[in-house]
C-alpha cells in the first residue's frame, strides 16, 4: 500500500470514528491523532490471565514476532532517545492528589501531607528547580515539600 492509500485509508477510519459519536476531540497536527473517549478502554484491566480476548491477542503477537530482534542500538542513538524521552517528562503516570489545596504526586506525597497537616505542620509545594549538567543538558527537580517554618525543603 503507498503512502497516499495509507493516509486515505487512517483520514476515512477517523472520519468514521467521529461520525460513530464514540469522540468528542479528534486533532490532526501532521497526520497522529489525539482522542478521548466517552467509555474506557475495551481492555482496561484485562489480563492474558483473565481474559481470553487478551490472551488470543497476546498469542498472536507472541507468533509473530517469534525470532524477531531489533538491532542494537548505537551509543549516539540511546543519548539521542534519551533526550527525547527526557525532554517533557514531568513525573510519569503517577497519580495526583489534592491535599489542603495542594496537588501532589503518588500515594507517598500525600500519606506525608495528611500526616504533616494533621500535625500541624505548615508546607507547601515548591516550584521546580532548574539547573545545568556538566555536559550542558538542563534538567529540572522539584523537591517534594518546603516547610517555610524551618526553611527546609522535604
Amino acid at each position: 500500500m503507498d503512502e497516499q492509500a495509507r493516509r486515505l485509508k487512517i483520514a476515512a477510519g477517523i472520519r468514521a470514528a467521529w461520525a460513530s459519536g464514540k469522540y468528542t476531540e479528534v486533532v490532526f497536527p501532521g497526520w497522529t491523532s489525539k482522542h478521548k473517549r466517552k467509555s474506557p478502554q475495551w481492555n482496561k484491566g484485562l489480563t492474558k490471565v483473565n481474559d481470553s480476548r487478551v490472551a488470543v491477542l497476546s498469542e498472536r503477537a507472541s507468533v509473530r514476532m517469534q525470532g524477531r530482534r531489533l538491532p542494537p542500538m548505537t551509543t549516539e542513538q540511546r543519548l539521542r532517545l534519551s533526550r527525547a524521552q527526557s525532554a517533557n517528562n514531568r513525573g510519569g503516570k503517577t497519580k495526583w492528589f489534592c491535599v489542603n489545596g495542594e496537588k501532589v504526586q503518588g500515594t507517598w506525597e500525600r500519606g506525608l501531607a495528611l500526616a504533616m497537616t494533621e500535625q500541624g505542620i505548615e508546607w507547601t509545594r515548591p516550584s521546580p528547580w532548574k539547573y545545568t549538567t556538566s555536559d550542558g543538558l538542563t534538567k529540572h527537580y522539584t523537591p517534594d515539600f518546603y516547610l517555610p517554618y524551618i526553611d527546609r525543603y522535604v
